[in-house]
């Protein structure tokens, strides 16, 4: 019987999903393969390109592959990390696998109708929660697609329809590499220009040469993982605080009334600062107020001229 968790009891997060995608070229692959005991899926067939960085690979070449690895466990067993490399290409082998199972969730050109890509999200949901019962973390390799929002173009990782998007949703870190200032970066935080997904305070990160880290997803994932692991604090707890700070930050009528609060913003952690923090930047924005880098604080509005 599984052992109830008490309200009162720590939550431990050991095992999570995460998307890479971003630029070509970047070294996704090579990236991924710095994860804990990695074994990587190549549903495309280019495990080679990682040249020199390359670790042990299965080729997958239907969805019937995939779906038979769950099975054999013991194949498994000195894996930590399972890599999904791409996307895109076990999105096409799920396709593939829908429209000759199940005719009805696909149209007459073979492409998968509005309820097939649902079942296709759902398969794959479904297959990479079971790689996380059997010990896993996985990690998903996506190359990258633009979407326009608005007046702006927007990257986001490859799927298939609405799919990708989804993936986004339920992984619990999503990171988007790319060359910045001539440098292999990865962002795990969102952005108007690309999706990200991340439980950590952590800016633009450089990516160091795997010759001189090759454990640096494995530590990436390791702080994720503690990160979103819960404390003895309660989610009732974390609501009352936020509750609070919620009162003190709606009573703030100027700049001086919100740089009163930033110390103790400060000196907030987890969950509680992030939140905390959303509701001081809608605050900001419902009186206009801009921040002083200089001095780290914010200042009001210029006051409207008379015409």
């Amino acid at each position: 019987m599984a052992k109830i968790i008490k309200a009162s009891d720590p939550v431990v997060v050991d095992r999570i999903v995460a998307l890479i995608y971003g630029q070509p070229s970047t070294g996704k692959s090579s990236l991924a393969f710095t994860a804990e005991a990695p074994l990587l899926l190549d549903f495309d067939h280019g495990a080679h390109r990682t040249k020199q960085w390359r670790k042990d690979s299965l080729p997958i070449g239907t969805w019937q592959d995939a779906m038979e690895i769950l099975d054999d466990a013991e194949s498994l067993a000195e894996y930590k990390t399972v890599i999904v490399d791409t996307l895109s290409t076990c999105h096409s082998q799920i396709a593939q696998y829908i429209a000759r199972m199940t005719p009805n969730l696909a149209n007459r050109n073979g492409t998968l109708s509005r309820n097939g890509y649902g079942e296709l999200g759902s398969i794959f949901r479904m297959w990479a929660n079971k790689l996380k019962l059997l010990g896993k973390d996985v990690i998903v390799i996506a190359q990258q697609t633009e979407k326009d929002e608005g007046d702006k173009r927007v990257m986001r990782p490859k799927g298939m329809g609405k799919s990708g998007d989804d993936v986004i949703e339920w992984c619990e870190l999503v990171g988007y590499m790319q060359w910045y200032n001539e440098r292999r970066t990865i962002d795990f935080n969102p952005t108007d220009a690309y999706y990200a997904k991340t439980p950590f305070e952590r800016g633009r990160i450089e990516i160091p040469h795997f010759s001189t880290n090759d454990h640096f997803l494995a530590d990436i994932l390791k702080e994720a993982k503690e990160t979103l692991s819960t404390n003895a604090q309660s989610a009732d707890q974390v609501a009352g605080v936020v509750a609070d700070w919620q009162a003190k930050i709606a009573e703030a009528e100027n700049a001086s009334d919100l740089n009163v609060l930033l110390p103790d913003l400060a000196g907030l952690k987890g969950t509680v600062k992030v939140q905390v923090r959303s509701l001081v930047q809608a605050r900001v924005k419902e009186l206009g107020l801009t921040l002083d880098k200089s001095v780290g604080a914010y200042v009001d509005p210029e006051p409207a001229t008379a015409e």
